[in-house]
């Protein structure tokens, strides 16, 4: 690691997690830009636990993310992990189209359609199901998928972060 370089993780009480390494302008920057969006989201201290984001504040940014193609949710910008990309899609799937849960089956069509992995969506969202951001019904190939609130937040901060990065 190079000397001038800091490692930064940082976990809200929402369950809401950071990760930056770099230099130390670049970190200082992220962290801030994290804590404005769990700020905004919450209160000083994130998204209190089993909170979701209120669905007002996330409608303008699935939009500017996200869009319908042969109907499946396709991703505008590709989120840096494909765990984050499934939460994102759940969200939009669950606030917007008002579906819950969400198949497998659909879930895998859009993280394809996105441009992401053509592997099994059980070990992708593994995971998160550990962690407590997906909870699963169904086996095999009836497998549906429905976000907890921790999971909505996670959503959304990924969100944000991606809606960020594209030109307005």
């Amino acid at each position: 690691m190079n000397p001038d370089s800091v490692k930064l993780k940082l976990k809200l009480p929402s369950g809401a997690e950071f990760e930056a390494e770099g230099g130390r302008e670049f970190v200082a920057a992220e962290k801030d830009s994290f804590l404005a969006i769990a700020k905004e989201c919450g209160g000083p201290a994130g998204i209190q636990r089993n909170e979701a984001p209120e669905v007002g504040k996330t409608i303008a940014i699935w939009q500017k993310i996200a869009g319908i193609r042969d109907n499946s949710i396709i991703l505008k910008a590709k989120a840096p992990d494909p765990a984050d990309a499934a939460l994102i899609i759940a969200a939009i799937a669950q606030i917007s189209a008002g579906i819950s849960p969400y198949s497998s089956l659909e879930l895998s069509k859009s993280l394809k359609k996105s441009g992401y992995f053509r592997g099994r969506i059980d070990r992708l969202v593994a995971g998160e199901i550990r962690n407590g951001r997906i909870t699963a019904t169904g086996t095999k190939r009836n497998r549906a998928y429905q976000l907890t609130p921790k999971g909505l937040a996670r959503a959304f901060v990924a969100a944000s972060k991606l809606a960020n990065e594209l030109p307005d």
